[in-house]
């Protein structure tokens, strides 16, 4: 019984932790870049506009982040190349909301559910 009620005080807390991960998909349209990631620097930085009234946002590239086109890993160094060359409807960034670190990048996203209910 003990053990239930530490187990249960314990779940309470965990249940309000903060979500700090957020995700964005969005057209290339939406998506300026100001300074293309380069491995020497292991910095860049990318400017987003979630929405036509929305205000841009800036969201840092490192070299924890992880680039994708068509489900295939990519440098992330050809992100320029890859924004101007290869325009996409859905590219999906997630990133961190406090720090603004993206982790993800994926170009030409499709979402797993619509693929389903096709």
């Amino acid at each position: 019984m003990k053990y239930l009620i530490l187990f249960l005080l314990f779940s309470a807390g965990i249940s309000h932790a903060k979500i700090v991960s957020r995700n964005l998909t969005l057209s290339h349209h939406n998506i300026q870049v100001v300074d293309n990631y380069s491995a020497e620097k292991n910095i860049g930085l990318i400017r987003v506009k979630r929405c036509y009234n929305c205000k841009k946002m800036e969201l840092i590239l490192d070299n924890n982040t992880r680039f994708t086109v068509a489900n295939k890993i990519t440098n992330l160094e050809n992100l320029l190349h890859i924004r101007l060359s290869q325009p996409s409807k859905a590219v999906r960034i997630q990133y961190n909301d406090i720090d603004k670190t993206v982790s993800f990048i994926h170009w030409n996203y499709i979402n797993p559910e619509e693929v389903v209910l096709k």
